[in-house]
């Protein structure tokens, strides 16, 4: 009796009478595939894709090897990371603070900041506001920094408050709207005369100084800026 060696219909992907539950429970060496070379689909998205032309090309391998070097580039990192500053030779960015301001020589203006907190002198320091001169303080310089902003100690202050226009319920809207909109400042300074206070400590923003002299002559000269030619 002669064996029948043809495919079973119910594996064949090309006949009719393919069963796909069959082809799952059965091992894959006794199923051939009509296309082995074809590489198969995650997903059901992935198949449609393909489909429809929008499927994007498989990683190659040049692809495979630069995401290695991307996944080994933490790992070279971490392990530079470890190696001393001196072995790297790394320039090492200096970060400036007001100490380190403060206690550095300094050129200009501030060389009379510096000179006059080293040697306790008081200073008079004139402040403005939105409106114009707002007044002075008398102080002790007890710290600053690079933009002229100012710490001062045991502060006398003469200055002229603000006082607000009234005038808000006395116009209609639409001038009141025009007015806002003028150059001239809605607040004007008072002119009851200046007050006085005292303060411990005060803070002095250094857009705010307008001039800052010394009270007392310092001890030495300060030495003259030198002019450079462009």
């Amino acid at each position: 009796m002669q064996q029948d060696n043809s495919p079973d219909p119910s594996l064949d992907f090309l006949s009719s009478q393919f069963s796909a539950e069959k082809a799952l429970v059965t091992s894959p060496s006794k199923i051939q595939l009509p296309y082995p070379e074809v590489q198969p689909c995650d997903n059901l998205e992935q198949y449609a894709s393909v489909v429809r032309g929008t499927s994007r090309k498989p990683p190659s391998q040049s692809a495979a090897c630069s995401r290695g070097q991307l996944q080994e580039q933490p790992r070279k990192q971490g392990a530079r990371a470890a190696v001393p500053l001196s072995s790297r030779q790394r320039l090492v960015r200096t970060v400036k603070s007001v100490i380190s301001t403060m206690e550095s020589p300094t050129s200009g203006p501030l060389c009379l900041v510096q000179r006059c907190r080293e040697e306790r002198v008081r200073v008079k320091v004139v402040v403005r506001h939105c409106a114009g001169v707002r007044g002075e303080c008398e102080g002790t310089v007890l710290a600053f920094d690079q933009h002229l902003n100012l710490v001062l100690g045991d502060v006398s202050e003469r200055f002229s408050p603000l006082r607000t226009v009234a005038n808000g319920g006395l116009q209609p809207r639409s001038q009141r709207r025009r007015q806002r909109h003028k150059t001239t400042p809605a607040q004007e300074p008072a002119q009851d005369g200046g007050q006085y206070r005292h303060l411990d400590k005060l803070f002095v923003r250094g857009d705010n100084v307008v001039l800052l002299s010394p009270v007392c002559p310092l001890s030495q000269t300060i030495p003259p800026v030198p002019f450079e030619k462009s």
